[in-house]
């Protein structure tokens, strides 16, 4: 990871050599939030069917476009995170994916949630987990200094910026008649 040390990132996530950062979060929580829209999508319905309270249509159809993103964006996240030295374990729908920090490309924090870009996808953090803040300034700051190592070598060669010798470009000459 170029100047990424283990000791560093372990003061990061505040574990010792062999310890790991756990993130977990109430699964219930989701639930109340689906149920108490599922009331409300209900209470609509049946207000906005009988007599002249069509008005209310309206808030319905919004409360059912909120749950279907939410709905979306939980499959979508971790149940939970386990930062280690090694990497990141993340458990999602019964089964655990591992991304070395090395995989890591960048972070996007939500209201709710943390976006984790990586070579190999993406994950979702949940910010109202445990720990939640503490991996999502360690994953920053993994981002950080993985491109302050790759200002220090030169950058990335994301895309060709027309400096390149033509060998490293990929594009051979040709001989036209």
């Amino acid at each position: 990871m170029g100047a990424l040390c283990p000791e560093r990132l372990a003061e990061w996530l505040g574990i010792s050599a062999g310890g790991a950062l756990v993130c977990e979060w109430d699964g219930r929580l989701k639930w109340l939030w689906v149920g108490g829209i599922a009331i409300l999508v209900v209470a609509g319905l049946a207000a906005g069917i009988s007599g002249d309270n069509r008005w209310l249509l309206v808030p319905l159809v919004v409360n059912l476009v909120a749950l279907g993103r939410h709905l979306v964006v939980w499959s979508r996240a971790g149940d939970r995170v386990t930062a280690e030295l090694s990497g990141v374990t993340v458990r999602a729908r019964g089964r655990d994916t591992h991304y070395d920090w090395s995989q890591v490309r960048g972070v996007v924090t939500t209201r709710s949630h943390l976006l984790v870009r990586t070579t190999a996808g993406s994950f979702l953090v949940p910010t109202h987990g445990r720990n939640a803040h503490v991996l999502g300034e360690a994953l920053k700051r993994v981002v950080a200094a993985r491109s302050s190592a790759d200002e220090e070598q030169g950058g990335p060669r994301d895309r060709l910026t027309g400096d390149e010798p033509i060998a490293e470009r990929g594009i051979g000459r040709t001989n036209r008649p």
